[in-house]
This record gives C-alpha cells, structure tokens and sequence, in this order.
C-alpha cells in the first residue's frame, strides 16, 4: 500500500460541483478534503493544468470556513498572487483590497466564535 499526498485533479464539472458544494454547505466534505482542494487547485492552476481561477472561486466558501489547516493553503496561493502581481499597481491594489476584505471577513467569523466560546463557558 502506497501512503501519500497526492494532487487530484477533477475535468470542470466536477470542480464547479465541488466549488457549489464548499458554498453550499461545506462541512459536508471533511475538513482536510477541504485543504486539499485549495491547494490542490492553486498548484494545478500554477502548473496551467486548470484554469487559475479555480483556485480563486474556491477561496470564496473560507468566509465560514472555521478549521484552521484549510487557511494555510489558502494564504499561500494569495501569497504568491500578490507576489507575482507586485509590479502591475492597478491589479495589485485591487487584490490588496479583496485580500483585506477576506482577511476581514475571516476575523470576524473567528472572533464571533471566540465570543460564543467564551460565553459558552461562563453560562
């Protein structure tokens, strides 16, 4: 038996089923499926295997995203974007305000959790 991680890739229906599905209700594929798929995306994205935009439309579902191990995949392709677009200013302006954006939409689901956990354990 082999052990490993591998990339999975998917023809476009089927990543537009798995994107629908993250919107939809993402809980429904487990949390390190989840990971995977973003960096599985991202890298089949970078390597022109996919459209690169897949990786983008599944970034959108990380606003309810709460396991931690899925952002990691997801900053690291933000990442490299933002460092391959650094010299173009418009279209690097505009991704600083969608990465802040998500950045903010993200915080405010943890600290909301933060909050409900807290009050959770005063009661």
């Amino acid at each position: 038996m082999h052990v490993g991680w591998y990339r999975v890739n998917y023809d476009k229906n089927n990543w537009d089923l798995l994107i629908q599905q993250l919107n939809d209700d993402h809980e429904k594929l487990d949390s390190n499926s989840r990971a995977q798929l973003l960096d599985d995306s991202f890298n089949l994205g970078r390597a022109e295997l996919i459209d690169q935009t897949v990786f983008l439309e599944i970034t959108k579902y990380l606003t309810k995203e709460t396991y931690p191990l899925a952002f990691i995949p997801a900053f690291n392709g933000l990442n490299t974007i933002s460092n391959l677009i650094v010299n173009e200013f418009e279209t690097n302006e505009l991704f600083k305000v969608i990465f802040i954006f998500i950045i903010f939409l993200l915080s405010k689901n943890y600290i909301l959790k933060i909050k409900n956990r807290h009050i959770t354990k005063k009661r």
